[in-house]
């Protein structure tokens, strides 16, 4: 059973970041100053951390200069937190890209700002964290000062477990100064929960005179960008690792946090997704329009940065697919309205003739799946009912160069229906009119079977 204390989300995060941290460098920035101003006061009344140990705080003379102690205090093997918001963030930037690179553990607790453009403003919005989303760190946010408390836990813990810093974030002052009665983890709780194995590695590899290694060297190109690509299994392994300590969170204290959060009707046809305090309120709502009979939800994204499974209601999934493929249909006439300089009008006009314009799918299910082989096919099907008499191909364009059909596509009927296609336009097609270099249906849909991106635009013009 868990103490409750009534606090804010700036002490909340300081609670747990105390316990974690043996180093905090500091540098006061509005509305996270609350949050270092706690960890001082709690050094002067000798309270310890889970290592057995009073956190040493250190305070710069700028969120530039805070980086900087950071990153030289995690190499050298003392896990380091630090507190800021908006253009304090900003100046951290630097260095942010040296500590994720270096794969060192610590956890960046911002209380998120505007950051001001042209004028000031100490309120809210995640511009600031927006901008650190090509550091390297991994990103968490919380909703509410209570998911302050859990999820800062999960922060601080999957950076030692795993091998990225943590930015971890939630709205300055509506999360920040919001004072909340919540459940506050005991230190010896959040001791049971720590990779002590990952702690001895830690050390062991940290930066020592007495066993000293070489770090920060300069790299020709060929190195350089191989060293780059490989980091790309920590961040494969990442999510996992994240979604392992919220299943731990969640077993200590009968929660049921995941990096996605689906809230509302399991056959939702209208959904809110969102991060941050709004995910509170976007729930109240959704109480409330479940009881005029709406099919409404919210997904809370906690775990940012990419690389998180979605786990919904499978009537939520599948109208989430209907919605994407009714959008990509609507941008493929947009674009085929742009292209060809039609009104609106004047393309109903068209199809009402029976010239079918035919919008390709999603590009990726497209080269992949063969969707548009499969439409151009029922086109086809289509117009020789109408009795067509003369196929146009009005444009013809390769979206990804020319690329032999690789094994998987002839696995996957590309050449049965492309045969398909040959018969029927030899069978019913008296004239072929196509722009371009090609000169006969055959060269096009020669040309079909040799390309993996097939036609962005295709219309059988009835006469």
């Amino acid at each position: 059973m868990r103490n409750l204390k009534t606090m804010d989300g700036n002490a909340a995060a300081a609670h747990v970041a105390y316990a974690f941290s043996e180093v905090a460098a500091i540098y006061p920035i509005t509305p996270s100053s609350p949050m270092a101003e706690n960890m001082d006061e709690w050094v002067s009344q000798d309270r310890t951390n889970i290592f057995g140990e009073k956190v040493k705080i250190i305070e710069m003379e700028s969120e530039a200069g805070a980086a900087g102690a950071v990153h030289g205090s995690v190499v050298t093997g003392s896990y380091t937190s630090t507190f800021t918001a908006s253009q304090g963030l900003l100046l951290m930037i630097p260095n942010m890209y040296k500590i994720a690179a270096e794969q060192t553990p610590t956890v960046f607790h911002v209380a998120a700002r505007c950051v001001s453009t042209h004028a000031l403003n100490i309120f809210g919005d995640h511009s600031d964290v927006m901008a650190c989303r090509q550091t390297g760190f991994a990103m968490l946010a919380s909703n509410s000062v209570q998911q302050v408390m859990d999820l800062a836990a999960v922060a601080h813990l999957s950076t030692i477990g795993g091998h990225l810093p943590m930015l971890h974030f939630f709205d300055g002052f509506r999360t920040s100064h919001e004072q909340q009665k919540i459940e506050t983890w005991d230190y010896d709780e959040l001791k049971s929960m720590v990779d002590w194995d990952a702690v001895r590695r830690y050390k062991q590899n940290a930066l020592n005179p007495n066993h000293p290694k070489a770090m920060g060297s300069a790299e020709q190109p060929e190195a350089f960008f191989q060293h780059r690509e490989a980091c790309n299994t920590v961040y494969d392994e990442t999510p996992d690792i994240v979604n392992k300590y919220m299943q731990m969170v969640n077993e200590k204290i009968g929660t049921d946090y995941k990096p996605f959060n689906y809230y509302g009707a399991p056959d939702a046809t209208d959904i809110i997704v969102a991060m941050g305090s709004v995910c509170d309120a976007a729930e109240e709502l959704i109480d409330h329009m479940l009881k005029d009979g709406k099919k409404v939800g919210t997904i809370s994204d906690d775990g940012w940065g990419g690389g998180m499974d979605l786990k919904l209601p499978g009537e939520v999934l599948e109208e989430i697919k209907r919605r994407h493929a009714a959008y990509i249909r609507e941008k493929k006439i947009e674009d085929y309205l742009a292209t060809y300089r039609l009104t609106e009008e004047q393309y109903l006009e068209a199809s009402a003739k029976g010239n079918i314009p035919l919008m390709g799918a999603d590009p990726e299910e497209f080269f992949y799946t063969l969707a548009g082989l499969h439409e151009l096919e029922k086109s086809f099907k289509r117009a020789v009912k109408s009795g067509w008499k003369e196929l146009v191909i009005v444009e013809f364009v390769p979206l990804a160069g020319p690329q032999p059909l690789d094994q998987e596509f002839k696995t996957k009927g590309g050449e049965k229906a492309i045969e398909m296609i040959r018969a029927q336009v030899e069978k019913q097609s008296k004239a072929y009119r196509l722009t371009r270099d090609f000169k006969s249906a055959e060269i096009a849909l020669y040309h079909l079977a040799l390309f993996s991106a097939v036609l962005n635009e295709v219309v059988i013009e009835l006469v």
